[in-house]
């Protein structure tokens, strides 16, 4: 049996700003902080891993912010490989970054090692 792969968002404590040039300063709005990735492992354990509390599992980095919660109504799992996990996180990479709700650490949609081309069906 092959693994499977988990695409997740992590809200961060990062504080951003998110303002149209025509707003008035009362009017600025905060957004929510927010990690997308992929992972083969479970979410919870991936979670755990980026706040620091897995040996072996790499932690989320400093500039990204300390990971608070998983955000659960963007977890998707079940892909049988990490393409089609990256497609779909790319896809709400996007779709997060477009939101006003939300603002995303990544300045770039997430890349796969190894891989030249991408899917972008967003």
């Amino acid at each position: 049996m092959s693994k499977l792969w988990s695409v997740y968002v992590i809200q961060t404590d990062k504080n951003f700003i998110k303002s149209n040039k025509n707003k008035y300063l009362n009017e600025v709005v905060f957004t929510k902080a927010v990690y997308v990735g992929i992972t083969s492992k479970t979410v919870e354990e991936r979670f755990l891993a980026h706040k620091g509390e897995v040996k072996g599992l790499r932690g989320l980095k400093k500039k990204y912010g300390k990971p608070i919660t998983i955000l659960d109504e963007f977890t998707k799992k079940g892909f049988e490989n990490r393409f089609e996990a990256n497609d779909y996180e790319r896809y709400l990479w996007n779709k997060l970054k477009n939101d006003p709700k939300y603002t995303t650490v990544q300045k770039k949609a997430p890349t796969e090692r190894g891989r030249k081309k991408y899917t972008n069906f967003y």
